[in-house]
């Protein structure tokens, strides 16, 4: 997501990338989601700081998923709900 990040568009093929986030301190999380707002990318609350260890591995994934298996960085994670 680095490269994304340092990009001029933050989408790919035309969709907003979901940034997950979470923490104890409720006003410190919507500073964070106003960041991630400015980056046009979707700001999604994964509660408190313990979900932390949860969005560590999906990080991991990605990074595995772009340059273990070579489908490059320009890859991004999407949550949908229905």
């Amino acid at each position: 997501m680095a490269q994304i990040l340092a990009a001029d568009a933050h989408r790919l093929a035309g969709q907003q990338i979901s940034a997950f986030y979470c923490g104890d301190d409720a006003e410190a999380k919507a500073a964070v989601a106003a960041l991630l707002r400015d980056l046009d990318l979707e700001p999604v609350d994964a509660g408190p700081l313990s979900s932390a260890r949860y969005i560590e591995p999906a990080g991991m994934l990605q990074v595995q998923l772009a340059y273990g298996m070579r489908l490059g960085p320009q890859i991004g994670v999407k949550l949908l709900r229905g």
